[in-house]
C-alpha cells in the first residue's frame, strides 16, 4: 500500500481546517518534546541519586536515549497508513512507560539484584522511551506536509521541537523537580503525554482506524497516572522506606540535592559506674551496661553526613586538632567553614573564647534551615548557627573564595566526597590556592579527606593536591563506627609540628590530650599510595574514588 498522509484521500482540505489542524498537531508536537527530554532528564537523575557519579549516569542516559530515538526515526518508514492513529498509539505508549519510570527505577533499586536490575531497568526504559519518541518527527513530518509543503512542515516541526526541549529542561530543575519531586513529576508529566495523545485522537477521530478503543485506553491511562500522583507522597515513602534502614523522619527535594532524615534506636554500651560505697569493690559488676539511645542520620543524595550516636568523633576530630594549634599561636581568631551546613563544626569551633567570627559557607539554604529548625539537629548542634559569631553565607565555596577579601586564621573544609564535578572542583590545586591566598600567614587548612581504607587513592590523592597548591599537609585518622576509619589533611605554609600539639579545651566526649596527638600515628596499612594531584581541568579524583568504591 502507498505512503498515505493524507486525512481526506479525495477531497481538498479547506484553509481554515488546514490551519487548525496543522496548529494542534504543532501544540502536540512542543508537548510532547517537553514530556520527553523531562523524563529523559528524570532517569538520569535519579540514577545519579540511587548510584552516584552524575557526569557517567548523564552521559549514559544521553547516548542511549539519543541513539534509540534513531533506532525510532528508522522504524517509522515501516508506517505507512493510519498515521495519526499510530501516532497517538505511540504516545500513549510513551506515557505510561515514562510516567511509571521512576516508581520502576525505585523498585529495581530496591528489589536485592543489585546495580546490576537497576541497571537493567535504567537501559531498557531509556531504549524504549527514545525509541517511542523517535517515532515523533518523522510521522508528524509527513502529516503535516500534508497542509503545507515539505520546506514549511520541517522547519515548523523541528523548531517547535527544540523549542519545547528548552522549555522542558529549564522547568525540571527550577520548578518540578522542587515543588513536584521525582515520583510525582514523572506521574504528572506522563499525564500529559497521554492526555496529548488523547486529544489528537479525538481531535482526528473522524480519520483514525480504531478511534474509539485508543481513546478508551487513554482515558483510563489518564485516570491511573492521575490516581498516582495524587498518591506519590505515599508511593515515594515507601521506596525511600527501603533504600534506608531506620524510619524515615522527613525528606526535602532542594534544588541541590534530596534532604532525608532517619530517626531509629540504637543499643550502644557504656562503661558501668565505678562503685561508690565501702566494699563495692568486692562486688561482681558488670564491666558495660547496654543503653538504648535515639540515633538520627542525615542523608544527603543518598549519602550519610552523621549519625547523632557518633558524630561527635568525626567532628572534635575534624576542628580541635587545627583549632588547638591556633589558638596557641594567636589572640583572636577568626575562622571559615566551607560546607558544615549542619551546624555541629560551628558547635565545637564556638567552644574557644578567642573565636571572634566564624563564616559558614554552604550552598543549600535548605541544609542550614534544617540545621536551625529541626529541633533535634538543633539541640545536637547546641543552637549554634544562632551564635552571633557565626555568620551564615548560601554560596558556592569555590565562588567564595574567589570573590572574598577576607583572611582567615583557620578554614575548615567539611564537604561532601568528590564524587562529581561540582565537588571535586573544590579537592582541586586551584580550590587549595585560593584558600591559601587567604589564609593567615600562620593559619591552618583542614579538610575531611575521604577514608585512607577503604577509599585510599581518594584520600592521598586529596593530600597530593594540597602538596602541589604549595601547602604542607599532615595526615591523621579517626574511627568513627557510622563511617569506619575516616581521615583528615590539615595544612599551612609549614609543616605542623605534631608533638607540640596540646589541647584547648575542656569537656569534650572523645578527645583528650593523648587520644588527638595518637591520631597522627598512620598504621602501616594506610601508608600513601602513588596518584596524581587533581585539578579542574582533569578531575582525576573521581575516577579514583570510583575506583575505590569499586574495589571496596
Amino acid at each position: 500500500m502507498t505512503d498515505t498522509t493524507t486525512l481526506y484521500p479525495r477531497e481538498p482540505l479547506e484553509s481554515e481546517k488546514k490551519r487548525l489542524w496543522t496548529i494542534v498537531l504543532l501544540v502536540s508536537t512542543g508537548l510532547i518534546s517537553v514530556c520527553a527530554i523531562i523524563f529523559e532528564l528524570l532517569i538520569a537523575s535519579l540514577s545519579s541519586y540511587l548510584l552516584g557519579n552524575s557526569v557517567y549516569q548523564f552521559s549514559i542516559t544521553i547516548g542511549l536515549y539519543l541513539s534509540s530515538m534513531g533506532i525510532g526515526s528508522w522504524l517509522s518508514q515501516y508506517f505507512k497508513e493510519n498515521l495519526i492513529g499510530r501516532f497517538a498509539m505511540i504516545e500513549i505508549f510513551v506515557g505510561i512507560l515514562g510516567g511509571s519510570s521512576a516508581v520502576l527505577l525505585y523498585y529495581a533499586f530496591g528489589d536485592g539484584t543489585g546495580h546490576g536490575g537497576y541497571t537493567a531497568m535504567m537501559v531498557s526504559l531509556t531504549v524504549l522511551i527514545g525509541t517511542g519518541v523517535g517515532f515523533e518527527i518523522p510521522l508528524l513530518i509527513r502529516i503535516i506536509k500534508r497542509f503545507s509543503d515539505l520546506r514549511v512542515s520541517v522547519a515548523n516541526v523541528l523548531a517547535v521541537d527544540y523549542l519545547g526541549s528548552l522549555l522542558g529542561s529549564v522547568a525540571f530543575p527550577i520548578f518540578l523537580l522542587v515543588h513536584l519531586g521525582i515520583v510525582r513529576t514523572s506521574l504528572v508529566v506522563g499525564t500529559i503525554n497521554v492526555i496529548v495523545a488523547v486529544a489528537a485522537t479525538f481531535v482526528f477521530r473522524r480519520h483514525i482506524r480504531g478511534a474509539l478503543p485508543l481513546v478508551v485506553i487513554g482515558v483510563l491511562c489518564t485516570i491511573g497516572l492521575i490516581v498516582g500522583a495524587g498518591r506519590s507522597t505515599t508511593i515515594n515513602a515507601f521506596f525511600e522506606r527501603r533504600l534506608y534502614r531506620d524510619p524515615i523522619e522527613m525528606t526535602e527535594q532542594s534544588p541541590y540535592q534530596r534532604m532525608v532524615v532517619t530517626r531509629g534506636r540504637l543499643s550502644t554500651y557504656r562503661q558501668a559506674p565505678r562503685p561508690k560505697a565501702a566494699g563495692d569493690e568486692a562486688r561482681p559488676r558488670r564491666p558495660f551496661v547496654e543503653q538504648d539511645e535515639e540515633d538520627f542520620r542525615l542523608y544527603l543524595d543518598g549519602d550519610l553526613q552523621f549519625s547523632s550516636i557518633d558524630e561527635y568523633r568525626y567532628h572534635e576530630a575534624l576542628v580541635h586538632p587545627a583549632m588547638s594549634a591556633m589558638a596557641a599561636r594567636r589572640g583572636d581568631l577568626d575562622v571559615l567553614l566551607l560546607g558544615a551546613g549542619d551546624g555541629l563544626a560551628a558547635r565545637e569551633v564556638l567552644r574557644y573564647d578567642r573565636v571572634r567570627s566564624i563564616t559558614l559557607v554552604d550552598l543549600d539554604s535548605a541544609v542550614t534551615d534544617l540545621a536551625r529548625q529541626f529541633e533535634p539537629l538543633r539541640r545536637l548542634n547546641g543552637g549554634s548557627l544562632f551564635d552571633p559569631r557565626v555568620t551564615v553565607v548560601h554560596r558556592d565555596g569555590f565562588t567564595y573564595l574567589l570573590q572574598t577579601k577576607w583572611l582567615f586564621d583557620t578554614i575548615i573544609v567539611d564537604l561532601p566526597d568528590p564524587d562529581v564535578p561540582a565537588l571535586s572542583k573544590l579537592y582541586s590545586v586551584a580550590f587549595y590556592q585560593l584558600a591559601k591566598r587567604h589564609l593567615a600567614d600562620d593559619g591552618l587548612i583542614v579538610t575531611q579527606s575521604t577514608s585512607p581504607y577503604f577509599t585510599p587513592r581518594t584520600f592521598w590523592c586529596i593530600h597530593r593536591t594540597m602538596e602541589q597548591a604549595g601547602l604542607h599537609p599532615t595526615p591523621y585518622v579517626v574511627n568513627v563506627p557510622a563511617f569506619g576509619i575516616w581521615g583528615f589533611n590539615v595544612a599551612g605554609r609549614r609543616q605542623l609540628d605534631v608533638s607540640q600539639l596540646s589541647l584547648r579545651v575542656g569537656g569534650l566526649r572523645f578527645l583528650n590530650q593523648q587520644v588527638m596527638r595518637g591520631l597522627f600515628a598512620l598504621p602501616l596499612d594506610l601508608a600513601s599510595v602513588p596518584v596524581e594531584p587533581n585539578v579542574i581541568d582533569r578531575p582525576v579524583i573521581i575516577q579514583y574514588y570510583q575506583l575505590d568504591e569499586r574495589d571496596d
